[in-house]
Formats: structure tokens, sequence, C-alpha cells
């Protein structure tokens, strides 16, 4: 009784617990070394992996890819339930609307740990959902998933 009590931000406090879990899990990668093997590091890479592979599908336009992705987006999140929910849209701009708050979660999520995982963080300031959304590339140059075709190159890789 009399104790102040927190009523918001449980979902930023559980992925700043998560990412400590993670951290305390990993060791430092050695250039070129292969990622040392665990259920944590699986789970990042397959999250990284995932969302890089959806935002490219996104960004060329390619719904029909986009939900052959699905699958494999939902098995990676599983391991990471701070994440927002993701739903796989009915068509292309559905499909974009959901993956903003998701992506720019992993984004987050992920980005202590994105030189280790060979991913780039890119941010557009002027997304539809979230005014700036942020997702995970394997390489530059910038390919706005949020966008797509319209709008390929707005955008900037954090760093």
């Amino acid at each position: 009784e009399g104790e102040r009590v927190v009523t918001n931000g449980a979902l930023l406090i559980d992925a700043q617990a998560q990412l400590g879990r993670e951290a305390s899990n990993h060791r430092p990668a050695n250039s070129g070394a292969t990622p040392a093997v665990s259920g944590s590091d699986n789970e990042l890479s397959a999250l990284g992996a995932a969302a890089a592979d959806a935002a490219d599908a996104l960004a060329t336009d390619d719904f029909a890819g986009y939900q052959k992705l699905s699958p494999a987006l939902q098995k990676a999140a599983k391991a990471f339930p701070a994440l927002p929910p993701l739903e796989p849209g009915t068509d292309l701009a559905t499909a974009r609307r959901s993956f903003e708050p998701w992506s720019t979660a992993v984004a987050d999520f992920l980005k202590p740990r994105r030189a280790q995982l060979g991913l780039k963080i890119f941010q557009c300031p002027m997304t539809p959902v979230l005014k700036t959304g942020r997702w995970v590339q394997r390489s530059a140059p910038v390919k706005n998933p949020f966008f797509g075709s319209a709008m390929l190159t707005c955008g900037e890789e954090l760093r």
C-alpha cells in the first residue's frame, strides 16, 4: 500500500528485458566467424532474415512473395512475444500497414546486434502508420518497403 505502480510502458519494459537477456547470452562476433550456436542466436538470426526478406518483397511490390514469407515471419516472431502482431494482409496496402509497426519494433530490437547479424537498419521519416518507420535490409541502397516503387528510395540508413 502506498507504493507507486507503473501502469504504462509494459511493452517497452518487456522488450528491454528481452534485449538484456539476449545480450547476456551472446558472445562478441568475430569478423568472418560463424555465429555462436544457441537458441537465442538462431532466433535472432531467423527474425532478422525473415524481416529482411519480407521488407524486400514489399519494397519490390511483390505481395504474392510476401504472402509466401508469412509463415516464416510468424514462426520467427513467435520467439519474441513483445513484438506487435503481424497480419499478412489481404492486399499490398494492408500488408504494408501491418508490417510497418512490426518492422519498426524488429529494427529497434535488432539494432544493437545489426552488425553481428549482417543487417542494416533504415528509416523513413514519413510512413503512413507511425510517421517514422524502420526496417532491416541485408545491404544498401535503401529500398523502402512501406511505399515500394512509389517512393523506393525514401529513407536513410541509421548508423
